[in-house]
């Protein structure tokens, strides 16, 4: 929808004076440099809204301002149209404000039903606890309701697949390492062992994503072992699986990317792929005001230190957390090694947290969502009429698996 289509909004709109101009030999014509400059320019940002649509497209415009002043139409409008082209709509105000109170209606919760107290009992019977089951439960219950009590199945997309590929080539690299009595493997080694978990995911990819993300890899590797590859540590743990065991009497377990050790102090490295620019910053931050339960990757972190410290087969303590991210940024073109330090207080804070959601999750509740526009799974139970409507105090039964 391209609204506001008046000659006021778009040729007449006073900007701000510090404007960069394109060279007069692109934009000058017989009128005043000035007007054409700005007229050029209000031009090329209206093609640029024209061609956001993928499918449809809404322009329009008033004919009158709200004290009933006529507004002349943009001359864009006039470019791609003419007068026997348009369709003439009025909206009385009992309409408008029936769209008003629509818009300012509150998201409806979204609760569902859930499979009987015996089967969610049985699935919970050996349930365990880890980062992203703790992640998700925190995030949305009826996300981790569908994923994790029903198991619904899943097509891994093609970045969950690359970043699998990426993780896989860094665990070959340095247990090859390990093998070869600390010699690393060469570039195009550790390309194999990517391309060929790349292959082994064929089908999460369509096959120009395929190709992309292999070229991506293969870019993004090579660089990233050509900056530190002759810095790598060598004492080092890969993929540490931590078995079950109870922590303040929550079953956790967790699979760790690479520990790197200093005698028994120990620095936690967890690999990500994607822009560090975009995402590390609010990933790896604590609670706030705006996110009061904390960053997911800094809660990550603190839970990695608290089941390592606390595994009583091991003797071990965390220093540090590092997020080592194996992508340049899009904008700094940078590597970025995020480090996470872990407080005391931010132990009690995810202790609680972990304590809070066993006790929720063997409870049962899952059955109220997060509401969010972007989850997956609320939008699933919206969209097939999974979610239960009020009826008075009670929530109407639609349906019991």
């Amino acid at each position: 929808f391209l609204m506001g289509c008046t000659k006021n909004f778009w040729e007449n709109k006073r900007g701000g004076g510090n404007e960069y101009k394109l060279p007069d030999t692109i934009t000058n014509t017989n009128e005043d440099n000035e007007k054409s400059y700005k007229t050029e320019v209000a031009r090329r940002l209206f093609y640029v809204a024209l061609t956001r649509a993928r499918k449809y497209l809404h322009v329009s415009y008033a004919l009158a301002d709200n004290e009933g002043k006529s507004l002349e139409t943009s001359i864009f409008v006039d470019e791609i149209s003419g007068p026997e082209e348009r369709i003439s709509v009025s909206v009385d105000t009992e309409e408008v404000v029936q769209h008003m109170k629509w818009a300012m209606t509150p998201v409806p919760v979204v609760r569902i039903d859930l499979a009987n107290h015996q089967y969610i009992e049985r699935c919970l019977a050996q349930f365990t606890m880890s980062y992203t089951t703790l992640s998700r439960y925190l995030k949305c219950p009826v996300s981790f309701y569908y994923e994790h009590i029903l198991r619904v199945p899943f097509l891994k997309g093609d970045a969950l697949s690359f970043g699998s590929a990426v993780h896989y080539a860094l665990e070959k690299m340095f247990q090859t390492m390990k093998e070869r009595s600390d010699q690393f493997p060469s570039k195009e080694e550790v390309l194999s062992s990517f391309d060929s978990y790349m292959f082994s995911e064929r089908d999460s990819f369509t096959p120009i994503q395929f190709d992309r993300r292999l070229e991506q890899g293969h870019t993004a590797i090579s660089d990233y072992y050509d900056k530190y590859i002759s810095s790598f540590p060598k004492q080092v743990m890969i993929e540490l699986k931590i078995p079950r065991y109870s922590l303040d009497g929550v079953p956790v377990t967790g699979k760790i990317d690479k520990l790197e050790f200093d005698g028994n102090n120990c620095t936690v490295v967890d690999y990500k792929t994607g822009d560090p620019d975009k995402s590390s910053r609010a990933l790896t931050s604590g609670p706030s005001e705006k996110d009061p339960l904390g960053g997911d990757y800094w809660r990550q972190m603190v839970f990695y230190k608290l089941i390592i410290e606390n595994w009583q087969e091991q003797s071990w303590r965390v220093n540090m957390g590092v997020f080592d991210y194996v992508e340049k940024g899009k904008t700094s073109g940078e590597y970025k090694r995020i480090s996470v330090p872990v407080t005391e207080a931010d132990e009690r804070i995810v202790l609680a947290q972990l304590r809070e959601a066993w006790s929720r999750i063997m409870n049962h509740e899952f059955s109220q969502g997060c509401g969010k526009e972007e989850c997956n799974w609320c939008g699933f139970a919206r969209r097939y009429e999974l979610v239960r409507p009020l009826v008075g105090e009670q929530f109407a039964e639609i349906d019991d698996l």
